[in-house]
């Protein structure tokens, strides 16, 4: 997921930029279990740059689910919760606009894409990290395609090394319709497997089969699993799946168990993402 970051503005624990223009600014204070709306926003002047680390104007920047954590209090996967006031925001793109001492003087007015690490302060209108985690964008590639790939993109490709998918393969994907579930729809139909993508609702659906799934199911219908093992049966004379992307850690959706099949289990079951959160 990615949305457009506010001109001059740092929005604090807040799962979405604001998106009206403001003056220069920074977060303001906020304490942990905040509501969205106790977001707010400082005047600050543009960070400067340490030796070695670039300044960055934000195009665009990432909405991770590991934001929305950090604005109720939770530690989730970080060694500790950032102190406060804080930034969120890990992954952005833009144009680097300012350089520290020793950094490459090539980098500067180029088009970038970086995940900046736990540290946050994506959600503004300029962000400092390390020249070394700088990528510079191809001309046919937008800012926001960019956010979505150095996260959720490095993400998914980690995953598929453990499960590679070719033409034999029958690949269930559920939360198709997601960031991951949306590039491993796109990236098994490329390498030619058959895929079955599970989303909730019409709208996802949609989507689902937009991005090139050959059986879009909708998991909110108790009866998908009869559609998804009707399948197997008849378009696909009782293939059975090979690879299963089961999402760790999901409360809805399709649950949790061995999914539909024609004769056996599937080959590789791959779960995807953490558990649920804990304070």
């Amino acid at each position: 997921m990615h949305a457009q970051p506010t001109p001059h503005a740092q929005p604090t624990t807040h799962t979405q930029p604001t998106r009206t223009p403001s003056p220069p600014c920074t977060p303001s204070a906020s304490t942990p279990s905040a509501p969205p709306k106790t977001s707010s926003t400082r005047r600050h002047p543009p960070p400067p740059q340490p030796p070695g680390q670039v300044r960055i104007k934000v195009a665009a920047a990432g909405v991770h689910l590991l934001d929305t954590a950090i604005r109720e209090g939770i530690q989730g996967p970080l060694p500790q919760l950032p102190p406060l006031p804080t930034t969120p925001g890990r992954e952005v793109a833009g144009t680097v606009d300012g350089l520290g001492e020793g950094v490459d003087p090539a980098w500067l007015g180029k088009r970038v894409v970086a995940h900046i690490g736990f540290a946050p302060g994506g959600y503004a209108e300029q962000t400092v990290t390390e020249a070394s985690r700088l990528h510079e964008l191809p001309a046919e590639l937008d800012f926001a395609q960019a956010v979505a790939l150095i996260g959720t993109g490095r993400t998914t490709m980690g995953i598929l090394r453990f499960a590679e998918p070719d033409p034999d393969s029958v690949v269930i994907i559920p939360a198709a319709a997601g960031g991951i579930g949306t590039l491993l729809t796109q990236y098994a139909k490329h390498r030619g497997a058959t895929v079955i993508g599970l989303a909730g609702g019409p709208r996802k659906t949609a989507r689902v089969r937009a991005n090139g799934a050959d059986l879009a199911v909708d998991y909110t219908d108790p009866a998908w699993p009869d559609e998804v093992r009707a399948y197997l049966k008849e378009s696909l004379d009782g293939r059975p799946t090979t690879i299963v992307f089961e999402r760790r850690g999901r409360r809805g959706g399709p649950g949790r168990g061995r999914p539909p099949r024609a004769r056996r289990p599937p080959r590789r079951l791959r779960l995807v993402g953490q558990g649920p959160a804990r304070r």
